[in-house]
């Protein structure tokens, strides 16, 4: 009889699963990177390929990824172009709003009353309590609103939404009409708004109030002067583009 050949040890065939599966995961985990760094011209152009597919025109991805019509026009030159106009437009915009602000507080002495920042949020308008409010009341001084009103009409050139922010010093206030400084705080803003809206005619969809009370001061309280600074109505205009030229400029 023939003598049966020995069987070879297959006991590590495993292995080749086990590879396979490694070079799978790493070829996921690849691709996964890839898609977090998509490059945005070409998701542009991706993104205008469709669009005009849905739409009945045609597009195609020439070489480099450019964007071409079928007429051999630069679709993506046109685009861009487009984009390179509205930022333009826009920076230009927010450099006049702030000359405009500047020039209305100069002309009406309130350029003490009014601070102007630039934060990476967007433009900050900070107005003082002690001139635009009475001591403790929410009520905005007669005498003071039309230059409030003013502010505000010019700020909402920029058509961004704007948040009103109520800030107050560390004094507890303890009163019939307003339990804590949160609460004197929110009024003041909310009354900002309530101007803005029947008055101005600014548009109440894109206005919103919020109160921060004493808790995010400017400054120390530890001071009169510091008190004094911390107590103050915030008109946020929120828009990038004001952070963006900032940068530029310095």
């Amino acid at each position: 009889m023939k003598k049966k050949k020995p069987k070879k040890d297959n006991s590590e065939r495993w292995m080749f699963t086990y590879l396979d599966l490694i070079t799978l995961l790493m070829i996921f985990f690849v691709v996964l990177y890839a898609m977090s760094n998509v490059d945005e011209a070409k998701y542009s152009q991706v993104s205008e390929s469709l669009q005009g597919a849905f739409s009945g025109t045609k597009y195609m991805l020439g070489e480099g990824g450019a964007g071409q019509q079928k007429d051999g026009s630069d679709a993506q030159a046109i685009i861009t172009e487009e984009i390179k106009n509205q930022v333009v437009k826009m920076a230009s915009k927010t450099q006049q709003l702030q000359t405009d602000i500047h020039k209305y507080l100069k002309d009406n002495q309130l350029e003490g009353a009014v601070d102007l920042k630039v934060e990476q949020r967007g433009l900050v308008v900070s107005l003082k309590d002690s001139i635009f409010f009475e001591s403790g009341s929410a009520d905005i001084a007669p005498e003071y609103a039309e230059h409030m009103l003013k502010i505000g009409s010019i700020l909402n050139n920029l058509n961004g939404d704007l948040v009103i922010e109520g800030h107050t010093d560390n004094i507890p206030i303890h009163n019939s009409l307003y339990a804590s400084n949160w609460d004197l705080a929110a009024m003041r803003a909310i009354n900002v708004i309530d101007l803005f809206v029947k008055k101005g005619g600014l548009d109440p969809a894109k206005l919103a109030a919020t109160s921060y009370g004493e808790y995010r001061p400017l400054v120390s309280n530890g001071t009169k002067e510091g008190q004094a600074k911390n107590r103050r109505i915030n008109i946020v205009v929120l828009s990038s583009e004001f952070y963006k030229e900032n940068m530029k400029k310095q």
